[in-house]
């Protein structure tokens, strides 16, 4: 973002690098989001060939640790968008229009050294809850706040904690401090987090059904880093189930929507790892394949459960720089079938999460949803006041059916006590057409003019011309270099100049 004298922003809508990568109407249920080198990506198992690129906004910003809200609508994720700093974003793929362009910036931490990680869900979709430091001397600590954005102080469950995990009611969090799991309640009101009963470890994660805790305890053999995968009741009391694995520090443990079994990382060394599915009551541990000198991590479940997603770093003994990072998927039952890879390019792609379906796992509380899609207001967040929404112009990508008439190249904001005066150009270089259609050097390919109120915010659209039309028709995607000239009395006119590219979208016909 750049700003021109006092109260005027202009924002862009795109960078000059931009890549414009076509959004389908209507995104497929069968859906994995997950981390694509910086940006956030999307791709259906069973035709992985097809990959939207979700943020795609390129080296602007590290976009990373993708998690799908409880019904599936919206995708939370750690951004240094914008100013630098490490905040939590929000996205709907499912987004009308252009609107899949925006993100809600949920968290607005300064670009001071803070470091926020760990986005994870309340069950009804209202809030979120994450780690953050705040600076590099630590400890991190476990905040809440609003989803839609509009908390102006997170509130505080713990300033010395990691890993926090919802109860499926959505009335406590349980987090790690050290190597000891503790329940606090979600509204901040525990001065004294409670120690979980049988719960010496770290990384806890609540079952669906919300009776059984699970974590990685010391293997009490091998000590710590090395752990084993334990399953205890979430009130306390009974006997752990416990599940041996030799050489492993993280299990990364799943569990999958029916809450009967669990995916989890197992090494039988100190090299490769191997994601195994295991009963919640310990018995019918099974291997999912794989192959020599590759370590996987992070499993995530099909809704269904017949199916998990990971990520594998295939690796070689004789260069420490080769490190091939991508997307696999296998059975749930295991056998001796290798897990088939779904991401095909990069070799930089992580954190794969599966989107959820309400229909296979416990019902979920009712949620507001994304907003314009639900009820116009959320609850008010729990304390630190509400501020309005932040939302911000994320990706680099416009496309165009026919029929429509504009397109949105960014965003002007007017001082409080100006109005703003705005007219826009696009201009289409001729490089590249055939010589007997360049009588001109360049073709208008739409302009606007408009008035902005006094301290108001107005997406700039320019009006396509037949001529912009007829070409973008033909060569299908355009470069389109922006000019955005705005004007205030008494000051000087400010311009603005950027490069967009837009690409023609075939409009789908609804099946009858």
């Amino acid at each position: 973002m750049r700003r021109f004298g006092p109260g005027l922003l202009i924002l862009p809508a795109l960078c000059a690098a931009a890549i414009a990568v076509s959004a389908p109407a209507s995104l497929a249920a069968v859906q994995v989001a997950y981390r694509c080198d910086v940006d956030i990506c999307l791709l259906d198992p069973d035709a992985p060939s097809s990959v939207t690129n979700l943020t795609d906004n390129g080296a602007t910003s590290l976009d990373e640790t993708p998690v799908w809200s409880p019904d599936g609508k919206r995708i939370a994720f750690v951004s240094t968008f914008g100013n630098g700093a490490r905040n939590i974003f929000v996205m709907t793929p499912d987004a009308p229009g252009q609107a899949i362009n925006l993100a809600t910036q949920v968290t607005q931490y300064p670009n001071t050294g803070s470091y926020v990680e760990n986005p994870v869900w309340s069950p009804d979709g209202t809030k979120i809850a994450f780690e953050q430091e705040p600076n590099i001397n630590g400890p991190f600590g476990i905040y809440v706040a609003a989803a839609d954005g509009t908390t102006a102080q997170p509130l505080t469950i713990t300033t010395n904690g990691v890993h926090p995990a919802w109860s499926p009611d959505g009335t406590k969090i349980a987090f790690s401090k050290g190597q000891q799991v503790y329940i606090a309640n979600s509204d901040g009101s525990t001065s004294t987090p409670a120690p979980l009963e049988n719960g010496a470890g770290h990384d806890p994660i609540w079952s669906p059904d919300g009776t059984r805790i699970a974590f990685d305890g010391i293997n009490p053999q091998e000590h710590d880093p090395f752990v084993d995968l334990h399953v205890v009741s979430a009130t306390g009391g009974g006997t752990p189930v416990i599940t041996p694995i030799h050489y492993t520090q993280w299990t990364f443990a799943s569990w999958s929507a029916d809450g009967t079994r669990l995916a989890y990382r197992s090494t039988s060394d100190q090299s490769d790892g191997r994601i195994r599915v295991v009963g919640a009551d310990g018995s019918n541990d099974v291997g999912l394949g794989g192959v020599d000198l590759e370590d996987d991590r992070t499993p995530s479940w099909s809704p269904d459960g017949t199916r998990v997603v990971f990520v594998g770093n295939v690796y070689s003994l004789s260069d420490s720089n080769f490190h091939d990072y991508d997307i696999y998927i296998a059975s749930s039952a295991g056998g001796t079938g290798a897990p088939q890879k779904l991401t095909m390019t990069g070799n930089k792609n992580f954190e794969p999460m599966w989107r959820p379906d309400p229909a296979y796992g416990p019902p979920l509380p009712t949620s507001p949803g994304p907003p314009g899609t639900g009820p116009t207001t959320n609850p008010p967040p729990p304390v630190g006041g509400q501020q309005k929404p932040n939302v911000v112009w994320i990706t680099n990508r416009i496309p165009w059916s026919p029929g429509t008439s504009t397109v949105t190249v960014g965003k002007v904001t007017c001082p409080p006590d100006y109005s703003c005066r705005v007219a826009a150009a696009g201009i289409v270089p001729l490089h590249g057409i055939a010589r007997a259609a360049r009588k001109a050097k360049k073709i208008v390919f739409g302009r606007s003019h408009m008035t902005v109120p006094a301290g108001a915010t107005r997406a700039v659209k320019l009006r396509l011309t037949r001529a912009g039309i007829a070409l973008l028709r033909k060569r299908r995607s355009l470069t389109v270099k922006v000019a955005v000239t705005t004007t205030i009395t008494g000051r000087p006119k400010t311009t603005t100049r950027h490069t967009i590219r837009l690409k023609y979208v075939r409009a789908k016909h609804k099946r009858h």
